[in-house]
């Protein structure tokens, strides 16, 4: 009867002790959890530094978390810099990356980290891997994206009962409809050669497809023009697409032209989808539609959308970091946060999870891989700023098709001759 007795208060006591041992085990856990991590992140683009505090925050919340990232911006020659960092191993923990050239340089010479096997990277769509990838492998997270299109206004096509246009023909023949209505067509920024620019450079990426590369290829040996069929075609919507401008377009800065669209008195703009957030700031009941421009007779057009940059991960990031860091990249990817992202940066993330509402309307092209990439970002930057001033000129001064491709090529041809 005793030996019962000890042996029962043996077990209670060693109920008790196991007992406590778990309560330490998991206070333990807990401080490790919440043990201070600091991280620091590079940037080139300040308007977007508050948001990504704001983030950290509702992470640190959301996790019970204790991260604090400390952000340098760098606007002069920001990637000089990251680069030279790099090499020296004295990089920043996060780094904002321009997505294609500068992420593939960085990644090619083993200075980011792989992020291929981490959770983050399943968000990505196939489509934006290319721009943030090297071989094959994923090096940084894509953050934000571009897509350019049609925004039309739904009361004025329900007025006239058009529907989106689907092809090019189609467009024509709205655009006849609203000239006979006196409906201006489409709002355009006349007077900023960076938007004719963009605009032009768009119809000339989708027109060529998979050519694109080899057509800038190219250019730059010096064995193309901007005299080719793919890109006579690219002209010829431009020119369509000037010609049915608004009122008053050529002395038209960007801002204006997205008045005029907004307040009714166009049917149509090309923009960023993005811009739906600055849309919806000057008139809370406006509610457009969003499309891809259709540069060919068929319904089969691509949405031209592309990233602009990506968080990576320096190479050197120390392991008392990185599984920090890797958690912040996950939360990144979440829907709470990218609708964190959009309401306060008017930024539409390119990643799987985001349920916006105005991103829906390019989820089907994205989905289904029907994207034609950015075809600017490949261009010269000497020339694409000659681009700019001779589009600029073009539409002020009523420069015919052929002398513009004429300055546009001698243009290119400067560049590849002052590069040797």
């Amino acid at each position: 009867m005793k030996n019962t007795k000890l042996l029962t208060k043996r077990r209670h006591n060693l109920r008790v002790f196991f007992f406590f041992l778990l309560l330490i085990t998991i206070s333990g856990c807990k401080n490790f959890q919440k043990e201070p991590v600091t991280l620091t992140l590079f940037s080139y683009e300040p308007v977007y530094n508050t948001i990504i505090q704001k983030s950290v925050e509702s992470f640190n919340t959301l996790h019970n978390k204790k991260l604090t990232v400390n952000i340098e911006t760098v606007q002069y020659e920001p990637h000089i810099i990251l680069e030279q960092r790099l090499i020296e191993g004295k990089a920043w923990d996060l780094m904002m990356m321009p997505s294609y050239k500068t992420i593939q340089n960085f990644a090619g010479k083993g200075l980011l980290r792989d992020l291929t096997e981490y959770k983050a990277s399943e968000a990505i769509y196939s489509v934006f891997k290319p721009g943030v990838s090297f071989e094959n492998r994923v090096y940084a997270l894509p953050y934000k994206a571009n897509y350019y299109g049609i925004f039309y206004n739904r009361d004025i096509f329900k007025k006239y009962e058009l529907t989106p246009p689907s092809g090019l023909d189609n467009l024509r023949d709205i655009t006849s409809t609203l000239k006979k209505n006196n409906i201006d067509a489409f709002s355009i920024s006349g007077n900023q050669g960076w938007v004719m620019a963009n605009v032009l450079y768009m119809f000339i990426s989708q027109t060529a497809g998979d050519n694109f590369d080899h057509w800038v290829n190219g250019m730059n040996a010096n064995v193309s023009s901007f005299n080719t069929p793919v890109t006579q075609n690219a002209f010829e919507i431009f020119d369509f697409y000037i010609s049915n401008g608004h009122k008053g377009f050529k002395t038209t800065n960007y801002s204006a032209h997205m008045d005029t669209f907004v307040n009714g008195q166009t049917a149509m703009i090309i923009s960023s989808l993005s811009e739906i957030a600055t849309y919806k700031r000057r008139n809370k009941d406006f509610n457009p539609g969003f499309i891809p421009f259709p540069v060919s007779d068929s319904d089969n057009n691509d949405l031209y959308a592309d990233v602009d940059f990506g968080f990576a991960l320096s190479n050197t990031i120390s392991e008392k970091k990185i599984d920090m860091a890797v958690q912040f990249l996950e939360y990144l990817t979440t829907s709470d946060c990218m609708a964190e992202w959009e309401k306060d940066a008017s930024i539409l993330i390119p990643l799987k999870n985001n349920k916006s509402v105005a991103y829906q309307d390019a989820i089907q092209y994205i989905e289904n891989d029907k994207v034609v990439t950015w075809g600017h970002p490949k261009i010269p930057k000497i020339v694409l700023e000659e681009s700019k001033r001779i589009l600029e000129d073009m539409v002020k001064s009523n420069l015919n098709t052929k002398s513009v491709i004429d300055k546009l090529d001698r243009s290119w041809q400067n560049y590849v001759k002052n590069k040797k």
